[in-house]
């Protein structure tokens, strides 16, 4: 193997072509920000996107530091919020800035490309990384999938760098890059490791010099993910090398609701306002433990899962084989957000031909081709194999592949540049060859597999869903029930249009309509705790308890132990009379929010009218406490007047609601 003199000579000898793949990459990223920059479902924030927004400018409004264990990869909303700081708060900045980093990935695959097979390659790589619209699709979008592939991208390139020149230190910005990457998809620790092993075996060097490379290697993705986990520490004292979702993430792709995509468990809502909390209460539930620490949770469900797998092994091995199949067939199966819709709603992306199916013909062809050269072949063969294996255990989706997608783009250039010089060498043989290898992957991943879905427009109810939520947003109330509707044509009980049709009611203050769609929500998903919540509330409004007790009740039969539930059920207790039940039943909903300034207040309401005017006072204490502006309001509240002198004529307020 010929060994470059240096990493900085290296880079230099093809700097200007990796400038030119950055400015391309970036000028097609711009060119579909430009035609989808005011379409509402690629302006939408959906589900994390929105979480990532909220932690941002929790973030800049000065909580740099929370209270409680990362549950969501924790890099991005930082990145976020710094870039909110120098900008200013707006979405936009980041998918513009993000555009930039696609087209740095784009020059980091060039690169790449170029240390594994030469500068034809690498210059195929490129392009066909460029051509891939999955990319430019993920990378525009607010979303960690553009840092994360970045920094992936920089760790391949890095990495062979280090393994060609030797040079240890290069090793410790490999692993930092490794380690950064981590705080995007925590998975991609499984591949510390294997590389550090792989150098070990891979260097042509003393035993000693080895060690230390490989050493520096850890070290440096230890010193990139050791500020999650001193985080983690001080803010619950729980030991989390990053994240504490693991193993509720292993149940819900392994539990008895599991279909290899993404599937939620009963009783927990995943949106992440609510996931973690509802996760927490379950294992408290089935465990009878209170206060269980971030990993215990993890844990539980972990063994949970395992417990399931044990009882069901024909199924869970089914399983498995669909996941692995989802893994490998050419469909971009979705998630929070729909490459196929994006497809029909772009004037750029459907230019972007190249396909994942493709990518993993002609990836793991320029794959085999590296073979002779073991060291650079177990670069992306660690990478892929091992990334595999960390994904396969748990679920599928588009976005959750995209770090293979990238090392399939980087081996693809190897096997294009080939397949020209084979053909100029006219060797039939050797082409006939690969053209059979390539019939063989691409019958793999272009089977019409039984999850692959025989008319792409019958998976739209998401996005029409995501777009009627964006509308109902911006206040266009008219355009929101248009897109809920097109929704229901697709999927007529699709539940989360269900529901937010009862938003938009209830918004253009239409209680009957709303009360209506809520009540089909909530039949529909027994499980959608905020379908009940609403519903009570509209009947709570209209002075209604004897409607809206029932509603809670069946809440609460579905999701016990939910606060907002047992919250919405003291109240209407309170309606009746019944203020003893209903400080009992908002004891209940406090003993899983012990910090809610609202329910330690109704709670105050309700004791007073009991007569229990010293557990009163005390709940109302710590509700001011808590929020200060309950004293003025305090002040008022006929339902607190035992708890006051006299001061004449008093506004009427009702409890807090």
């Amino acid at each position: 193997m010929k060994k470059p003199g240096s990493a900085a000579a290296f880079f230099k000898s093809t700097g200007g072509m990796a400038l030119l793949f950055f400015l391309l990459g970036a000028l097609v990223r711009a060119a579909h920000l430009l035609v989808v920059w005011n379409n509402p479902y690629f302006a939408s924030l959906a589900i994390d996107a929105r979480a990532y927004h909220e932690k941002a400018l929790s973030i800049l409004a000065g909580h740099l530091v929370g209270d409680r264990v990362f549950y969501q990869d924790p890099l991005y909303p930082y990145l976020l919020a710094f870039l909110y700081w120098i900008f200013g708060p707006a979405p936009a900045v980041a998918r513009v800035f993000q555009a930039l980093l696609g087209g740095g990935t784009c020059a980091l695959v060039f690169l790449s490309a170029r240390m594994l097979a030469g500068t034809r390659a690498a210059i195929a790589s490129g392009a066909v990384f460029l051509l891939t619209g999955v990319f430019t699709f993920y990378d525009c979008l607010l979303g960690k999938e553009a840092v994360s592939l970045f920094l992936l991208s920089a760790f391949l390139a890095l990495h062979l760098c280090a393994l060609l020149t030797g040079r240890a230190r290069t090793f410790l910005f490999s692993g930092m890059c490794l380690g950064a990457a981590a705080l995007t998809r925590a998975n991609v620790l499984l591949l510390a490791p294997l590389f550090a092993l792989h150098a070990l075996w891979a260097l042509r060097m003393g035993m000693g010099r080895r060690i230390w490379a490989a050493a520096l290697f850890c070290a440096g993705t230890v010193l990139l993910i050791s500020p999650a986990t001193l985080h983690n520490y001080l803010a619950q004292k729980d030991l989390v090398l990053v994240t504490c979702q693991g193993g509720q993430n292993f149940y819900y792709g392994n539990g008895p609701q599991a279909k290899g995509a993404f599937e939620k468990p009963d009783r927990v809502r995943l949106v992440p306002e609510y996931e973690e909390e509802d996760f927490a209460r379950e294992a408290a539930r089935a465990t009878g433990k209170k206060d269980m620490k971030p990993s215990e949770i993890s844990s539980f469900w972990f063994k949970k899962g395992v417990e399931y797998i044990r009882e069901h092994p024909g199924a869970t091995a089914r399983l498995w084989a669909k996941k692995a199949a989802m893994f490998l067939a050419s469909y971009e199966i979705p998630d929070n957000y729909y490459y196929a819709f994006a497809l029909s709603r772009s004037r750029v992306l459907p230019y972007l031909f190249v396909p994942f199916g493709a990518l993993f013909c002609l990836g793991l062809c320029g794959m085999a081709l590296l073979w002779p050269d073991r060291v650079r072949f177990f670069v992306p063969a660690i990478f892929c194999a091992g990334y595999f294996a960390s994904l396969v255990p748990f679920h599928m989706a588009s976005r959750y592949r995209l770090p293979v997608t990238l090392v399939f783009a980087v081996c693809s250039g190897p096997f294009l540049a080939w397949t020209v010089t084979a053909v100029r060498s006219r060797r039939a043989g050797a082409l006939t060859g690969a053209a059979a290898a390539c019939a063989v992957l691409g019958a793999l991943t272009f089977f019409p597999y039984p999850f692959v879905p025989k008319d792409i427009s019958e998976t739209f109810s998401g996005p029409y869903n995501a777009m009627g939520a964006a509308s109902a947003e911006a206040g266009d109330y008219e355009k929101a029930i248009y897109y809920y509707y097109k929704a229901l044509a697709i999927v007529p009980d699709y539940s989360p249009s269900l529901y937010n049709l009862g938003g938009v009611y209830i918004a253009l203050n239409d209680p009957d309509k709303a009360a209506y769609w809520l009540t089909k929500a909530k039949d529909r998903d027994p499980f959608m705790v905020d379908a009940y919540v609403n519903l009570g509330n509209i009947y709570l409004a209209r002075n209604e308890p004897e409607l809206a007790c029932p509603v809670f009740e069946e809440g609460l039969r579905h999701n016990p132990g939910n606060p907002e539930l047992y919250e919405g059920l003291g109240l209407c207790l309170h309606q009746k009379g019944r203020f003893e039940d209903a400080a009992t039943v908002l004891r209940k909903a406090l003993a899983e929010r012990p910090r809610d300034p609202k329910l330690r207040y109704n709670l105050a309401c309700a004791l007073a009218r009991a007569g229990k005017k010293d557990a009163a006072q005390k709940e109302l204490d710590a509700a001011v406490a808590e929020n200060p502006d309950y004293r003025q309001k305090a002040a008022q509240d006929p339902d607190l007047e035992q708890l006051r002198e006299p001061s004449g004529d008093e506004e009427k307020a009702g409890a807090a609601r």
